[in-house]
């Protein structure tokens, strides 16, 4: 049954028109090309009231983690600095490197189990 779609995807797609503005109906007429008036969906306001909180909650996670992700960076710059101005052999730097990657480790697994 596949075999028989795949073979007539060709045929469909030569149909279609293409043209500056991305794939066009058999009528012509892009994505780019409708007006608000044509094809217009109208969704509840309980639909739009959903959908507006989801967007909210997705850009405030994705914000929380970059902004997580900077002040993680920060401090690692800030550890990078304290082991610059202090006189520790290479093993103490790399002992403190460690601790802190693991100070980091078990605050995001703290963060996750919440």
């Amino acid at each position: 049954m596949r075999t028989k779609s795949i073979h007539y995807l060709p045929t469909y797609l030569s149909k279609l028109k293409v043209g500056h503005q991305g794939v066009k109906t058999k009528n012509g007429l892009g994505v780019l090309d409708m007006t608000a008036t044509e094809n217009t969906i109208h969704f509840s306001d309980h639909t739009k009231d959903k959908a507006t909180k989801a967007k909210v909650t997705l850009e405030n996670y994705y914000s929380n983690l970059v902004a997580q992700h900077v002040e993680r960076k920060q401090r690692l710059a800030k550890l990078e600095e304290s082991l610059k101005d202090e006189s520790l052999s290479e093993e103490q730097r790399h002992e403190k490197r460690l601790q802190h990657a693991q100070k980091e480790t078990e605050f995001l697994r703290l963060k996750r189990s919440r």
